[in-house]
């Protein structure tokens, strides 16, 4: 049973280290699920009918070793008080019983093996624990190695030491995970209020009417219930009840594989998170983006002001002026001059200002980076070009729409007037030309000469001066260009950083719904359908 626990380590290692990779997750979390043992009893043995495992657990001093002399009717475990602390594991197993599969990380030198032929214990192999409070660290490691191989564990305490701060949080932290018997030992120093504070204790701990034997090496038998709790771990070493109980264990163990996936999808974040990761960027950038814009804008008129406008006076159409072209700002010079370093600076404040504040809100800082952080460099290699593309558009288009239709009509009319007015001309001087030969009045003077010189020239003129005048800016426009192109930018900052939250959102989604996957239908235990005497040995884990 041992392999579903492994398979559902293996599979949420893998998602795990997926989602480390993505940013989403510590390594913390991955050395946490990696600790989280899924060893069962049942791997120490080949046999399917194997023997119930018991330990025998509890504080220095409380009898642990003396109890399980008398188990054994012998001297196993050297109770003495020149040896009043447990060092190593004490094993006292039947001789029929083959412990096939030790793992490999044991202290094999810290193992005593007893091998005996009593048969009352064929179905039980018994351990004496090291002392969990002793100020020796490897103590609590050694029993922290053989818990998960154990089925049941026998919790004993003496009337002075029965709240155990050390082995009372080992208690609850794997009480689930096995049944329990709980032993007062040395009870001829004790007395029934401790009985029922120990009762009450273990009731609010989870237990219901916890088996709990008072024991006294001593002799005197008016107190020692040893034989009673020998009768309830005999009933407790049936196949089918072990059984059970190994199946009951590797459920319990897969909840904690959940409880562990559940810790670590909380660190994924959530869609609500996601949401208003995204209205608190729109927020902040609403209040940003005009603050760029008007702190760049000054940049952008000092750029069109380097554009000469070309002399429209009749001046210069003298042959003798020299000529003055249009000095337009080159792209290469937008880089530096408009979105320059103090832009970008402003740009990568905002942007790192929103992923400390998304990080406070509980999205993982490193998947926030991974998605954020390559916009930074994209957008010094894009955001120029959105400018230059919209000074090109700007130039190519200066001057509003009635502007440049007002501008091409009166450049057709400096055409059509004059040859209008020469098409007139040559229509008068023609049908004088016809009707001179009976009419000697009809004839070409200088004042019909001079009056067409100047009809044509009027017709030519006042329309090549109005087109000239109603020229649209080239500042104007260069000055618009680079407007549009910065507010162009800003929108694209918006844009991107919107579809990083959406990607953002989207692969939370699926690495969630992955996860989910890995711990479905993993199985569960209803511990309604055990026999009433085990029921009481259980932890109730809700």
């Amino acid at each position: 049973m041992s392999n579903q626990l492994q398979q559902l380590q293996h599979r949420l290692l893998e998602w795990a280290n997926g989602a480390s990779k993505l940013g989403w997750l510590s390594t913390d979390a991955i050395d946490g699920l990696k600790q989280l043992s899924t060893a069962t009893p049942g791997d120490l043995f080949n046999a399917e009918n194997r023997p119930l495992v018991a330990a025998l657990f509890g504080g220095t001093g409380v009898g642990k070793s003396t109890i399980l002399n008398r188990l054994a009717q012998d001297d196993i475990a050297r109770a003495s008080a020149a040896r009043p602390t447990s060092t190593n594991i004490t094993v006292y197993v039947h001789s029929s019983v083959a412990v096939d599969h030790l793992p490999a990380e044991f202290p094999m030198q810290r193992m005593h093996t007893a091998i005996h032929q009593n048969k009352r214990y064929q179905s039980v192999m018994w351990l004496d624990m090291p002392d969990f409070d002793s100020v020796e660290a490897s103590h609590r490691d050694l029993v922290t190695q053989w818990l998960p191989h154990i089925d049941l564990l026998v919790y004993v305490v003496s009337p002075e030491r029965y709240k155990d701060d050390q082995g009372w949080r080992l208690l609850l932290e794997h009480g689930a995970k096995h049944a329990w018997v709980f032993v007062i030992n040395h009870w001829d120093k004790g007395d029934k209020r401790q009985r029922d504070d120990f009762s009450n204790l273990l009731s609010n701990a989870g237990f219901d009417q916890p088996h709990i034997f008072c024991t006294d090496s001593s002799g005197n038998a008016n107190v020692d219930e040893f034989a009673e709790l020998e009768t309830t771990i005999d009933s407790l070493a049936d196949a089918q009840l072990v059984s059970q109980l190994e199946k009951r264990g590797v459920v319990k163990r897969v909840e904690q594989l959940a409880s562990q996936a559940s810790s670590m999808q909380s660190q994924l974040g959530t869609s609500e998170q996601l949401q208003l990761c995204l209205r608190n960027w729109q927020h902040m950038w609403s209040i940003a983006s005009p603050e760029l814009v008007a702190a760049s804008d000054y940049k952008a008129q000092l750029l069109a002001e380097q554009v000469i406008e070309p002399d429209t006076s009749l001046l210069s159409y003298l042959p003798w002026r020299k000529t003055v072209r249009t000095i337009e700002p080159t792209p290469s010079s937008v880089p530096t001059a408009l979105a320059d370093d103090l832009f970008f600076s402003h740009v990568d404040g905002s942007l790192d200002s929103f992923m400390q504040q998304s990080s406070a809100s509980a999205l993982p800082y490193t998947a926030l980076q991974r998605h954020f952080a390559p916009l930074k460099n994209q957008w010094r290699e894009s955001l120029p070009k959105i400018v230059n593309k919209a000074l090109a558009q700007s130039l190519a288009l200066p001057g509003e729409r009635w502007q440049r239709a007002l501008h091409r009509l009166l450049g057709w009319l400096a055409t059509l007037l004059p040859l209008a007015a020469l098409a007139w001309v040559t229509y008068r001087v023609v049908l004088i030309f016809q009707t001179s030969g009976s009419n000697p009045d009809n004839y070409l003077g200088a004042n019909f000469a001079t009056h067409s010189a100047m009809l044509v020239g009027v017709a030519w003129f006042i329309p090549w001066f109005l087109r000239l005048r109603t020229k649209p800016s080239r500042q104007a426009a260069t000055l618009r260009g680079l407007r549009q192109g910065l507010q162009h930018s800003v929108d694209q900052i918006d844009i991107d950083c919107q579809q990083a939250i959406d990607g953002m959102a989207t692969e939370r989604d699926q690495l969630a719904s992955q996860l989910s996957d890995v711990v479905a239908n993993q199985g569960s235990f209803d511990d309604t359908e055990l026999p009433a005497s085990l029921k009481r040995m259980l932890m109730n884990s809700a």
